[in-house]
């Protein structure tokens, strides 16, 4: 399976490539400074986010949003494995995430569960429970193949047992697709706005 670093590699260059297909990497269960979604010690750190290709401006026909917020997704997650939450939130805040999030459903969920371990990181295990629930009706489905649910779920049932860990997906999966969308882009820029502590 690809780690962080090698799936961060792979974004850089589907983005300086300018694909129109993302990459489908597997996910990885993850060990380091967030419990669950750290990195091993012998991977590259992630470089800042003035180090990344400028995702939103490849030339005509050579990007679409739904890759931007798919790469964009996915270095947010690396932040978090890194210990940088702040930039993965700045990450998020592209208006290419806050598009990507009312029309494309499989990038749109892994958007919510980004988010989720973001929230994980601010100690509300309550709230990432809901956008894991909000993640299915983003992708139509339940996904319990995708590593990273799996482990964000096990940190919820953790904190909140499995009865409270089952309450709070319930609650996201009972949202419209409305309203699932609406938690992940208010929690985006509810972070963006007062910052952490």
């Amino acid at each position: 399976r690809e780690r962080p670093a090698a799936r961060l590699e792979a974004a850089r260059e589907h983005a300086r490539l300018g694909l129109a297909e993302a990459p489908r990497s597997a996910e990885t269960p993850h060990e380091g400074k967030a419990p669950h979604l750290g990195k091993a010690p012998h991977q590259a750190e992630t470089p800042h986010l003035g180090e990344m290709p400028r995702l939103g401006e490849a030339p005509s026909g050579r990007s679409t949003p739904h890759l931007t917020a798919l790469l964009l997704s996915v270095l947010a997650h690396v932040d978090v494995a890194e210990g940088l939450p702040d930039d993965a939130v700045r990450r998020l805040g592209h208006p290419a995430v806050r598009l990507t999030l009312t029309w494309h459903t499989p990038v749109a969920a892994s958007i919510a569960v980004t988010v989720a371990a973001i929230e994980l990181c601010r100690d509300r295990p309550e709230r990432a429970g809901r956008l894991l629930g909000a993640a299915t009706v983003l992708r139509g489905r339940e996904d319990p193949g995708d590593a990273d649910v799996r482990v964000i779920t096990r940190e919820v049932t953790a904190a909140l047992g499995a009865a409270g860990s089952a309450a709070a997906h319930a609650a996201g999966a009972a949202m419209s697709r409305a309203e699932a969308e609406n938690l992940v882009s208010t929690i985006i820029t509810e972070t963006e706005n007062r910052g952490w502590g």
